[in-house]
């Protein structure tokens, strides 16, 4: 059974979100894992590769998904996924990473 955190405040507006958005967002609210890549998104949330990296680029210029890279310059680099808000989380110190999208970075996700 998935765990989510309840105490999000993007669950007191989700009627501002679409399906899609709301399965990425739920997928991103699970307790076990803050951060998640592009392959377990599209695993989690059963969406069509296109339309996930479309509603994630939403999602991060509304500032509500940051994007990151894990293992950086090297061949195991790929792009990682979390809620933006999870780093202030019941005043938990979090590793501090930028907001980015690291669709758009050279290397990382499909091509257009």
């Amino acid at each position: 059974m998935t765990t989510v955190d309840r105490n999000l405040r993007w669950r007191s507006h989700a009627s501002e979100f679409d399906a899609d958005e709301k399965r990425i967002l739920l997928a991103l609210s699970h307790q076990k894992w803050a951060w998640r890549t592009l392959e377990n998104l599209q695993a989690v949330t059963r969406l069509d590769s296109d339309v996930l990296e479309e509603k994630l680029d939403g999602l991060i210029k509304k500032r509500l998904v940051k994007g990151s890279i894990y293992k950086p310059n090297t061949s195991d680099a790929r792009p990682i996924f979390g809620l933006v808000e999870r780093d202030t989380i019941e005043g938990k110190k979090r590793r501090k990473f930028t907001l980015a999208n690291p669709l758009r970075r050279s290397g990382g996700g499909r091509s257009r």
